[in-house]
C-alpha cells in the first residue's frame, strides 16, 4: 500500500486541475490520492471510504509530525540564538575596543562565506537572526 500511495502521490503532485500538489489543501490531496487508487485498484464504494478514511489520518499525522519537527527547530534556533548573545556578551567583556571592532569584522566575514556557501548548494543563503 505505502508503494502504491506514494506513486499516487508523485502522479498527483504532477498537477490536479491545475495545482501543484504542494498548493492543494489536505482535504484536496486526499481527494486526489483516493481518485487516483480508486481508478487504480478499481476500489468498490466500501473500499474507498476505508481508504479516505486511512488516508485523511495519515495526513492528519504527518501534519502532526510537520509542526512538531517546526516547533522543536524553532526550539533549538532560539537556544543557538541565546548562546550566541551570551557569548558576544562575553566576547564584548573580554576584548579592548580594536579587538572588539576587528572580531566583528570576522564574524560579518564568516556570516558572509556561510551565506555564499547555501547559495551555491541551492539554499536561499539567507541567515536567520
Amino acid at each position: 500500500m505505502f508503494l502504491i500511495n506514494t506513486q499516487a502521490q508523485a502522479q498527483v503532485g504532477q498537477g490536479h486541475r491545475g495545482q501543484e500538489q504542494g498548493k492543494m489543501t489536505p482535504e484536496q490531496r486526499v481527494e486526489a490520492q483516493l481518485k487516483k487508487l480508486t481508478d487504480e485498484l478499481q476500489l468498490d464504494t466500501k473500499q474507498q471510504e476505508q481508504v479516505k478514511a486511512a488516508l485523511q489520518d495519515r495526513a492528519k499525522a504527518a501534519d502532526e509530525l510537520r509542526v512538531q519537527a517546526a516547533a522543536e527547530r524553532r526550539e533549538r534556533l532560539n537556544k543557538m540564538r541565546a548562546i550566541h548573545q551570551t557569548f558576544q556578551a562575553s566576547m564584548k567583556g573580554i576584548l579592548n575596543a580594536e579587538q572588539q571592532t576587528k572580531f566583528e569584522q570576522l564574524q560579518a566575514k564568516r556570516k558572509e562565506q556561510v551565506k555564499e556557501q547555501m547559495h551555491r548548494r541551492g539554499g536561499k543563503g539567507k541567515h536567520v537572526r
